[in-house]
This record gives structure tokens, C-alpha cells and sequence, in this order.
């Protein structure tokens, strides 16, 4: 692998950086083709106290869940009190958000009367997640590169990714 001196990141694609794109790339297509749809609505509370934030910035631009938790009732059959979370995830997850509330108005797509509940809405959340735990498994392969040889590097990775909760 080919490094700057004093740094640690490689400047130029290696086989095993390759190797590990590749292994979670299949890893996300199956559970696509096992789900089939690449649709990701939310699951479980904790999933949906989260959204419910970004939802939040995105729409009303403020912290009153009140007409948050109505819209919700009408849409999903879900019910909670405000959330007690942390609000760093859903800002994490704002851009994937807005991107896609962004292409649903410009599409005119029926998605659009969801008032930012539907499941495009939902899957921008998750796959937000997706790519956070897939750069999260990068940086771990580029520490574990400083101590192990490539393949044992991805190989130790891969075992972390598929034993975490990543496409739960």
C-alpha cells in the first residue's frame, strides 16, 4: 500500500479496500433481493424518535413534536411521547432528507402528500444510517491496516459487519 510519510490513509485504491467495498456491497444486494424492495421503512421506536427529529428540522424548522406525533398517527400506526434522544443522528441524516423531500416535490411524485412520512422519506433515513456504518467500517479497516496485513484487515471487518446490526 502506497502511504505518505507520518499518514496512514492510502492514497490510491488497494485490492483489500476493494475486496471490503465489494463483500458489503453484496452484502447490502442481498438483503435487497431477500427484502425485495429497496424501500427501508423504519423500524422500532428508537428508529422512529430519531426521524421524527429530522423530520422536524427538515419541515417545521423548530423542536415542537406536537404536530409531528399527530401527522404521524395519521400516517403509520405508530404511537410514543416526544422523543428523549439525542439529536445527532437525525442531523447526520438531514442532507439524505432534504434530498429526497427535494426530488419528491420536484418529481411531482404521490409521495408527496405524506407530508414528509412516506417511505422515500423513511429509506433517505435509513440508507443515511447505511452510509454512516459503512464509513464507520472504513475508518476501522484503515486502524486495523495499521496493525494487521491487508487481508487479515478485512477479514476482521467483514467479521465486525456481519456480526453488527447494520441492515437491521
Amino acid at each position: 500500500m502506497n502511504l505518505k510519510k507520518d499518514s496512514y490513509l492510502p492514497t490510491v485504491f488497494t485490492k483489500e479496500i476493494i475486496l471490503l467495498l465489494l463483500s458489503f456491497f453484496l452484502l447490502i444486494s442481498l438483503s435487497f433481493i431477500l427484502k425485495k424492495s429497496a424501500l427501508i421503512p423504519i423500524r422500532g421506536i428508537d428508529g422512529w424518535k430519531y426521524f421524527i427529529w429530522t423530520r422536524s428540522l427538515a419541515h417545521d424548522h423548530d423542536m415542537d413534536f406536537s404536530n409531528d406525533l399527530a401527522l404521524l398517527k395519521k400516517y403509520e400506526d405508530v404511537e410514543f411521547d416526544p422523543p428523549g434522544v439525542k439529536m445527532g443522528p437525525a442531523i447526520l441524516a438531514l442532507p439524505f432528507y432534504l434530498v429526497t423531500d427535494w426530488a419528491i416535490k420536484l418529481t411531482g411524485s404521490p409521495d408527496d402528500g405524506k407530508e414528509g412520512f412516506s417511505r422515500l422519506h423513511q429509506s433517505s433515513f435509513s440508507y443515511a444510517n447505511l452510509f454512516y456504518g459503512l464509513l464507520a467500517f472504513f475508518f476501522i479497516f484503515l486502524f486495523t491496516r495499521r496493525f494487521l496485513p491487508g487481508p487479515w484487515s478485512v477479514f476482521s471487518v467483514l467479521v465486525v459487519g456481519f456480526a453488527s446490526q447494520l441492515l437491521y
